[in-house]
C-alpha cells in the first residue's frame, strides 16, 4: 500500500499512549532494549498513564511487517529511533531498516516527535545530523 495513502487512514490526534522504537533487532542490542529502553519508556507517564514501547518484532502475530512499522510510526507518541553504527555480517554502517523507518517517522511527523540516539562516534548522514 502506498504510504500516503495508508497515513490518511489516521488522523494525527489522538495518539496511542505508545513509543515506537526502530532499532537493529540484532543479538547485540537486546540488552539495550531489555534492561534500557524498554523500562525507560515505561516509567515516562502522559496523563497518569505509563507509555508502552512497542517494537515490531516484539509482536507474536503480524500481517505485514511493513504494516506494522507503518501503523506504529502513525499511532505512537513519539518515535524513537537508535541509529547506532555496529558490525553486522562483516558490514560496519547503520542499520539500513532503521534509516528507512525513520525517513518515513520523518516524511509524516512533526520534528519534534522523532528522537534519534547513537552510542558510536562514525559520521553521521547528512540527512540526519541537521535539524529542521
Amino acid at each position: 500500500m502506498f504510504r500516503s495513502l495508508f497515513y490518511h487512514l489516521f488522523p494525527a490526534f489522538p495518539r496511542e499512549d505508545t513509543a515506537f522504537v526502530a532499532m537493529s533487532f540484532a543479538e547485540a542490542f537486546s540488552s539495550r532494549w531489555e534492561n534500557v529502553l524498554a523500562p525507560a519508556i515505561g516509567r515516562v507517564k502522559v496523563n497518569d498513564k505509563a507509555l508502552a514501547p512497542v517494537r515490531v518484532d516484539a509482536r507474536k502475530v503480524s500481517d505485514s511487517i511493513l504494516t506494522e512499522i507503518l501503523d506504529g510510526i502513525g499511532r505512537a507518541r513519539v518515535v524513537l529511533a537508535d541509529i547506532t553504527a555496529h558490525d553486522a555480517r562483516g558490514f560496519r554502517g547503520r542499520n539500513g531498516n532503521v534509516m528507512y523507518e525513520v525517513g518515513l517517522a520523518h516524511a509524516v511527523r512533526l520534528p519534534e516527535e522523532v528522537l534519534l540516539f547513537r552510542s558510536d562516534d562514525q559520521q553521521l548522514l547528512f540527512d540526519v545530523s541537521r535539524s529542521g
